[in-house]
C-alpha cells in the first residue's frame, strides 16, 4: 500500500519501491519529507483522492490486506490520479509514458511482494499477529456483517477472507431470527453466544457460525368437488366440509385422512391432486396423504346416467328386449350405474324393417347392427328407427362430368329398395345393354368414363323381379395439352435467368409454374424467372387448366451450369477506421489448391505473398491483407503496388493476371 503512494508519482520524484513496510509506514506518516514534495503535491491536492486513500489505509488497519484488495486499491487510485496527470506533467515535468511504466512496475511489485508485505506488517507492530483465515457460515436464513461492510448471508455462506490478530474483529447480525453463535477453532474464545454482536481477537484460523431459527414450514391443501351444486360433502380427519373450495393449512408432512359422502344422484369417479400421492389409490372413496406440498385435492363425481328408450315411428307392434326383459311401452326410462353393459334386441313389426339406432352420446358396440349393446356412461335417448318395407325396386342416378385424361371416373349409383340380396340388374348406355351384374352391395357404384345416358333395363333380388326407375348422365370433356418453351435449357450460374412461354393447346384460363428451386409458384402465362446462384439441374413443371376445369401437366429439365469469376479491388485504406481497412477478394468456381497471389513494390520487391485464398476472402471487414510487409510486419507506405495472381478454374483452365493496388493512408 505504501509502495503504491510512492511509485505513482512522476519521473522527477520517483522513489525506489521499498520492501520494508516499516520504512513505507514512516514515509506515509511524513508525506512532506525531503524529496517527496512533488509527488505528494500531485497526489494530495486532490481532496477526493486524499479521502479515498485514508479510508483504504483504515481498511488495512482492520486486517483487510490481500493481493486482490491491494490491486483493487491501486486501480481505484489510478482512476483518481490519471485525469490529473496532464496538469501534473505540465507543472513538474516528466512524461505520461514514464508514469504508465511506473504504474506497471508497481502492479508487478504488488503481485510479487504481497506475502512479504503481510509478514512485514506483523514485524512492524508486535501487537499484530497472523494473518489468519476467517470463514463465516450462515446456518438457516439470515445476514451477518463482518468488519468493513462485508455482508454474509445464506446465499454466499461459506465466505472466507484473511484478517490479522491483535485487532478487534467485529461481527454483527444484520437481519433474520438470530439464535446463537458457534466458533470452531483450535484456540478457546470467551464470548456470549446469545448476543447478536461478536468481537474476536484472532489467535489462529477460525470458523464463525451464525445460527438462525428456521421457520416451521406449512402446506396449504385446498379441497374441491366437481361438478359443483350437489349435496356431496367431504370428511377431513373427522371434520365435515360442505363449502368448496376450502383451504386448510397443515404442518409439513402432517398425515391427513379424507372420505367422501356422496349425493344419492351421483356416483364416485376419482380423486386427483397436483403433487401429493393419494393412497391407497385415486379410485378409492377413502384416501389418505401426507401434506408434503401445497396442493389441490379434487373429488370428481359423475351423475348416474338415465337412458330413455323410444321407437320411431310410433304405432307399430315393435318391442325391445332390454337386458333380456321385454319392453313394449315407449318412451320409457331406466337409470344405471356408470359403465354398466346393456344389451338390446328389437322385435320388429313384420311390415317394417330395421334402419338404425339413434343416440346422442353413447357408443353402440356392434356398430349399426340390429342386435346391439352399449356401456352406460351418459344421460341419453336411445331410439330404434324402423321403416315401412317398400315394394321391390331399383333406381339408377347420377350427373357426372369427367376429363378424358383424369384418373377420376364418373360414379353412377344403382340403389335397391326392399328385397333380399344378392341383387341382379342390367343397365344400358344410350340404349345399348351392358353385361349383367350381381351384387350384395346396396347401393352399387358403376365406375365409368364412357359418355352417354345410363338406364336400367332389368332388376331382381334373390326371390323375384322388381321395378326399375331413374337415369344417369355421364359427360366426358377433352382435356387441354400442356406445352411450353424455354429460351435456353442451359444457364450460367452468373446469369441464371430464363424466359418461359406457354404454348398449350385448348382454351387455357389458368397456369401454375413450379420452377423446382423452392421459390413461390408463378401463375402467369409467360413468366421470367431467375434461379438461385447455385449449380444444379432444375425440373420446371407447368399445370394448365381450361375453361371447363380440365387440366394437363408437362415438364422440362433446365441446367444451371457452373462458371468462374474473381473480383479484385484496386485500392484499400488500412487506417483502422473500420471501413475498407483490409484488402480482400471475392470469387466463384476456383480450384483453391492452385491459387497464389503476390504483391510487389515499384522496385519489384515482394512485399506480400499467399497461396491460401482463404487468407484474402472478404468477411465483414475482418479478413484480408492489412497492408503490412509479409516478413517485417511493418506498414507499407501509401502508393501503388503491382499484384500477380494465378489460379485454375473449376474446369481446370489456367488463369494468370497482373494489376495495380493503391494503398491509401
Amino acid at each position: 500500500m505504501i509502495t503504491i503512494l510512492i511509485t505513482l508519482g512522476l519521473g522527477a520524484g520517483k522513489q525506489t519501491p521499498t520492501n520494508d513496510p516499516c520504512e513505507a509506514a514512516d514515509l506515509l506518516n511524513n508525506p512532506g519529507g525531503q524529496g517527496h514534495v512533488p509527488i505528494w503535491s500531485a497526489l494530495l491536492t486532490n481532496q477526493e483522492f486524499h479521502d479515498d486513500y485514508i479510508n483504504r489505509w483504515q481498511d488495512l488497519a482492520n486486517g483487510g490486506l490481500s493481493c486482490d484488495f491491494m490491486i483493487y486499491v491501486l486501480d481505484s487510485m489510478i482512476a483518481v490520479i490519471e485525469p490529473e496527470m496532464p496538469r501534473q506533467i505540465a507543472t513538474w515535468g516528466g512524461t505520461y509514458t514514464t508514469w504508465e511504466n511506473n504504474v506497471t512496475d508497481l502492479r508487478d511489485f504488488i503481485l510479487a511482494r504481497c506475502d512479504s508485505m503481510n509478514s512485514g506488517f506483523v514485524d512492524c507492530d508486535t501487537a499484530i499477529t497472523g494473518i489468519f483465515d476467517v470463514t463465516v457460515e450462515i446456518i438457516g436464513v439470515g445476514e451477518v456483517e463482518m468488519s468493513n461492510s462485508n455482508i454474509i448471508n445464506d446465499l454466499n455462506t461459506g465466505w472466507t477472507d484473511q484478517r490479522f490478530g491483535g485487532i478487534d474483529l467485529p461481527f454483527k447480525v444484520v437481519s433474520g431470527p438470530f439464535d446463537h453463535w458457534e466458533i470452531i477453532s483450535t484456540n478457546t474464545y470467551v464470548f456470549d453466544p446469545n448476543v447478536d454482536t461478536l468481537v474476536l481477537d484472532l489467535q489462529s484460523d477460525v470458523i464463525v457460525q451464525a445460527y438462525f431459527i428456521p421457520p416451521t414450514p406449512t402446506r396449504d391443501i385446498t379441497y374441491n368437488i366437481k361438478p359443483t351444486g350437489t349435496t356431496t360433502n367431504i370428511s377431513v380427519d373427522g371434520t365435515l366440509i360442505n363449502t368448496f373450495p376450502t383451504t386448510i393449512n397443515y404442518i409439513i408432512n402432517e398425515a391427513v385422512n379424507v372420505s367422501a359422502n356422496l349425493d344419492p344422484m351421483f356416483g364416485f369417479n376419482t380423486w386427483d391432486s397436483d403433487s401429493i400421492a393419494l393412497t391407497p389409490t385415486v379410485t378409492s372413496p377413502i384416501i389418505s396423504f401426507t401434506a408434503s406440498y401445497n396442493d389441490t385435492v379434487t373429488l370428481h363425481l359423475y351423475k348416474k346416467p338415465t337412458i330413455v328408450y323410444d321407437i320411431f315411428p310410433t304405432g307399430t307392434s315393435t318391442t325391445i328386449d332390454i337386458n333380456g326383459i321385454n319392453t313394449s311401452v315407449f318412451p320409457t326410462s331406466t337409470s344405471y350405474y356408470n359403465n354398466e353393459n346393456i344389451t338390446l334386441t328389437p322385435n320388429i313389426d313384420p311390415l317394417y324393417s330395421f334402419v338404425s339406432w339413434d343416440y346422442d352420446s353413447i357408443t353402440m358396440l356392434n356398430g349399426n347392427s340390429e342386435a346391439n349393446s352399449f356401456i352406460s356412461a351418459y344421460n341419453d335417448t336411445v331410439k330404434l328407427v324402423i321403416s315401412l318395407i317398400p315394394p321391390l325396386a331399383a333406381f339408377i342416378s347420377g350427373d357426372e362430368v369427367v376429363c378424358d385424361n383424369s384418373s377420376t371416373q364418373a360414379d353412377v349409383e344403382v340403389s335397391f329398395a326392399a328385397g333380399f340380396p344378392p341383387y341382379t340388374f342390367i343397365y344400358a348406355i344410350n340404349g345399348v345393354n351392358q353385361s349383367s351384374i350381381t351384387t350384395n352391395d346396396n347401393p352399387y357404384h358403376i365406375k365409368t368414363k364412357k359418355e352417354g345416358i345410363y338406364t336400367l333395363t332389368y332388376f331382381s333380388d334373390a326371390i323375384s323381379s322388381g321395378s326399375i326407375n331413374g337415369s344417369a348422365i355421364v359427360t366426358v370433356f377433352e382435356s387441354p395439352t400442356a406445352i411450353f418453351s424455354a429460351a435456353s435449357d442451359t444457364l450460367s450460374v452468373l446469369y441464371p435467368s430464363v424466359q418461359l412461354n406457354d404454348l398449350s393447346l385448348g382454351n387455357i384460363v389458368a397456369w401454375n409454374w413450379d420452377f423446382g428451386d423452392n421459390t413461390p409458384n408463378d401463375f402467369t402465362p409467360d413468366p421470367y424467372h431467375v434461379f438461385k446462384d447455385s449449380v444444379g439441374i432444375y425440373q420446371l413443371n407447368l399445370i394448365v387448366t381450361d375453361d371447363v376445369g380440365c387440366s394437363d401437366t408437362t415438364f422440362k429439365q433446365l441446367w444451371v451450369a457452373d462458371d468462374y469469376w474473381m473480383y479484385i479491388p484496386n485500392s484499400f485504406t488500412p487506417d483502422y477506421d473500420g471501413i475498407n481497412d483490409l484488402f480482400c477478394l471475392t470469387h466463384n468456381g476456383i480450384r483453391e489448391a492452385t491459387f497464389y497471389f503476390n504483391v510487389y513494390d515499384r522496385f519489384s520487391n515482394l512485399v506480400y505473398a499467399t497461396e491460401k485464398i482463404a487468407d484474402l476472402e472478404c468477411f465483414l471487414n475482418e479478413n484480408g491483407w492489412d497492408g503490412k510487409h509479409y516478413k517485417t510486419g511493418n506498414d507499407l507506405p501509401m502508393g501503388t503496388y503491382i499484384y500477380e495472381v494465378y489460379f485454375q478454374d473449376f474446369e481446370g483452365w489456367k488463369h494468370q493476371d497482373m494489376g495495380h493496388i493503391f494503398i491509401i493512408r
